[in-house]
């Protein structure tokens, strides 16, 4: 029975495969680092009426720039420990994921590295007029939404 069996082998049986997808632009970014800013700093975040949908519209529909969606190899699983399975599940994943120049560029953002490269420079402009729109309190969480796979 399923109740008998380790996790290694239920997940065996599920043929898990890892999936990564990734874009360069967030449509939503700017929705996120408000509510996660709030969430931070135990301030309560009233979402609009219909916010949620849109976020889910724009993030279909609106400018993602590049996009990349990895699909690997079914994973098998010799554990029997849940947080083994999950580190590997995780490690996988992370191995498919693609960073865009969004993602280093937020990364120089937060470190105040001073060398922006020229791939990069249109990244910066991007960050830049969107952290435009929020205070600049919010701006380092904004930024670690994209720097946080780094």
């Amino acid at each position: 029975s399923r109740k008998d069996m380790n996790i290694g082998n239920c997940l065996n049986k599920l043929k898990v495969i890892p999936v990564a997808i990734s874009y360069e632009y967030d449509p939503n970014d700017l929705i996120k680092a408000r509510e996660v800013f709030a969430s931070i700093n135990n301030t309560a975040y009233k979402k609009a009426d219909g916010e949620d949908l849109k976020s889910i519209a724009d993030g279909i529909s609106k400018n993602k720039g590049n996009v990349c969606l990895n699909i690997g190899k079914e994973i098998r699983f010799d554990s029997e420990s849940y947080e083994e399975c999950a580190d590997i599940i995780t490690k996988k994943i992370n191995e498919l994921y693609k960073n865009h120049p969004t993602n280093h560029a937020a990364k120089n953002l937060l470190t105040n590295r001073n060398y922006i490269s020229q791939e990069h420079q249109k990244a910066v402009e991007y960050l830049n007029k969107q952290m435009s729109h929020i205070p600049d309190e919010m701006h380092d969480t904004y930024l670690k939404q994209y720097s946080n796979s780094l």
